[in-house]
């Protein structure tokens, strides 16, 4: 009786041990889902991070593309006010060869005049023998004159010219070094463009390594949860059949004192007995 007590004891201390053994696995399932969850979630963000960043590498590749062909048509316009700046020298090198000529062209009209008017003079002192050449000297200087005017004309023409023509230069000039500069900051934001690009490159590389971990802890945290299910099933199992076996030692022990009981009282009778027939 003793010894079935004391079996009783240890199963109902195994059933006991194995209940709590199986509601720790049973938090401990509850804590890997907790887990698994915010993994997922993990995973999830990974994704979008990844998303955002292949969309940023397309935006920066645009970018890129966008400053290139800005670069081509700067270098054009350059091209262009460089070939302008030289013609327009060469305009303003020709106006001044122009306004040499002109230049010229007055001083012979005055000598010309100066002579004429010298015919005049000795043709009036020769008398009716220097009238005719007297008249021609005087058309020649009345040409001579009008000669002047046009030169003059021409000569201030030529200035107004060469003064536009040295002003546009400049203009020019001043566009050549904007297109300049400007050229410079599309070389400096190509090359950010290149760092970012490279940046960008390197953060994916990164968020993919990232992914490739949280999924193998995503698959890792799966596994595990099975395998934790699966123990948490077995631990109820064996808590169950723990109980039902303390039950069936109680039943035992309950009928073993029936029978000690019983025990006892057929040997009160057979002392009883032992008594009766002494007498």
């Amino acid at each position: 009786n003793a010894s079935i007590t004391t079996s009783n004891q240890s199963v109902k201390n195994i059933a006991e041990s194995t209940e709590s053994t199986a509601e720790s696995i049973q938090h401990q399932a509850q804590m890997c889902q907790e887990i698994k969850n915010h993994t997922d979630a993990a995973s999830d963000h990974t994704k979008n991070m990844l998303d955002a960043s292949d969309r940023a590498m397309r935006n920066v590749h645009e970018g890129a593309e966008l400053i290139n062909a800005l670069k081509s048509q700067a270098e054009n316009v350059e091209e262009a006010s460089h070939e302008t700046e030289t013609v327009t020298d060469k305009l303003t090198q020709r106006a001044k060869e122009v306004g040499e000529i002109v230049g010229s062209i007055m001083n012979i009209s005055s000598q010309t005049n100066l002579l004429a008017l010298n015919a005049s003079i000795e043709a009036a002192r020769a008398g009716e023998a220097g009238r005719g050449f007297a008249v021609v000297a005087d058309e020649i200087r009345e040409l001579s004159e009008q000669t002047k005017d046009a030169t003059e004309r021409i000569r201030t023409i030529i200035e107004d010219l060469t003064n536009d023509v040295e002003s546009v230069s400049g203009s020019i000039g001043n566009s050549v070094e904007s297109v300049r500069k400007q050229n410079e900051m599309i070389d400096e934001a190509k090359d950010k463009f290149g760092m970012i690009n490279t940046e960008v490159d390197d953060l994916i590389m990164v968020i993919r390594g990232f992914d490739s971990i949280i999924s193998n802890i995503v698959n890792s945290t799966d596994v595990i949860s099975e395998d934790i299910t699966n123990l948490s099933a077995t631990s109820q199992e064996v808590a169950a059949a723990s109980n039902e076996g303390f039950s069936h030692t109680n039943e035992a022990v309950e009928k073993m004192n029936k029978v000690s009981e019983l025990l006892k009282k057929i040997h009160g009778l057979a002392k009883e007995l032992e008594q009766y027939e002494a007498e």
